[in-house]
């Protein structure tokens, strides 16, 4: 009797231990991708200010930045970057460093003046409400018709955006 219970307390011990050690790995991934896509706050506060020094850290940041995003109505105000490719900013932050978040980016095929007759953004549909999280608002027509401009924030420039369209893609499409 004694030795059987050894066994199950040893086979309920190797159980549990993977468990709880699966459970504070998700735990700190979680946290670790949301950091991975928090832009400082003071930052924020400077393109919406305006602030020449703004896009002046940007640039000392990354040499990727190309605009910031900024969409009424939602919490989607972040820097917009593009790079060589449609993959390389899928698990990079607008610095170019490894966060599993990503960023929002351009497609590589347009123009990063956007002066053509459209163009595509990308980015993750985070749960955390970070990133693209709040774009599935736009499923909703009435929340499109009062929500319909967003703002690309340039150092020389603002451009107002008119919403058109959104799509929501499956990661692996």
């Amino acid at each position: 009797m004694r030795l059987t219970n050894r066994i199950l307390d040893l086979a309920i011990y190797l159980m549990v231990v993977p468990i709880m050690a699966l459970g504070v790995y998700v735990m700190i991934d979680s946290v670790l991708v949301s950091k991975s896509s928090i832009v400082d706050g003071q930052l924020v506060k400077m393109v919406e200010e305006r602030s020449a020094e703004a896009f002046e850290k940007l640039e000392e940041d990354s040499e990727y930045v190309i605009a910031w995003l900024k969409i009424e109505g939602t919490r989607i105000n972040y820097p917009l970057v593009q790079g060589e490719d449609n993959s390389w900013f899928l698990n990079r932050n607008y610095k170019g460093e490894f966060a599993t978040a990503g960023s929002l980016f351009l497609d590589y095929r347009n123009s990063a003046r956007f002066n053509d007759v459209f163009s595509v953004i990308y980015g993750h549909r985070m749960g955390n409400g970070e990133m693209f999280s709040d774009i599935h608002y736009f499923s909703d027509e009435a929340f499109l018709r009062s929500h319909p401009k967003g703002y690309l924030k340039m150092r020389d420039r603002t451009i107002e955006l008119k919403l058109i369209s959104y799509a929501e893609i499956m990661a692996n499409d």
